[in-house]
């Protein structure tokens, strides 16, 4: 699935992206969440990242891999961020700690109609939701829907998906 992102042609990366934040920003969880949580996009995934200039007045926490866990800073700007675990960029020293989130942008490599997903094994969000209940929408392109996830014990659905089609 990686390399069908990676394949995307800039024009199809960018018409793409741009429904999908659009889809994003018309939901009323969207519009009437004022402390997000998303993550920094790398290797084509949907750009969630791109959120954070376009809406000054809300406040967005990126997380930062400690260990096993994901621990959630608060950023204002991409200046905020630097180069982190596994070349994802990840907050400085010196953002505050997030507090609970109205509403979470989850990557992920593949997703089923159960809503179920795959990320890239580490397990970094399903322990995380486990321990920190928040509203979940994964973000993802149509071509990431798979018939069936095979979803383990410890995996975690999310509430919904968003394509450049709209919710899944």
């Amino acid at each position: 699935m990686v390399h069908k992102r990676l394949a995307l042609s800039q024009e199809d990366y960018d018409r793409l992206n741009h429904d999908i934040l659009t889809n994003i920003e018309a939901l009323d969880a969207f519009q009437q969440a004022r402390h997000v949580a998303l993550y920094v996009s790398c290797r084509n995934e949907v750009r969630a990242d791109a959120l954070i200039a376009r809406h000054p007045d809300k406040t967005f926490g990126v997380p930062k891999v400690t260990g096993d866990d994901m621990v959630f800073y608060d950023i204002m700007t991409d200046d905020d961020l630097e180069p982190g675990c596994f070349g994802v960029r990840e907050p400085k020293e010196g953002c505050a700690l997030s507090g609970a989130f109205d509403l979470m942008l989850v990557p992920l490599l593949m997703f089923d109609k159960n809503h179920n997903r795959i990320g890239y094994g580490r397990g970094f969000y399903d322990r995380y939701f486990k321990d920190h209940p928040v509203r979940t929408i994964g973000l993802a392109y149509g071509f990431q829907e798979v018939a069936d996830t095979c979803p383990h014990e410890g995996d975690v659905p999310l509430d919904l998906i968003m394509t450049e089609e709209g919710l899944c």
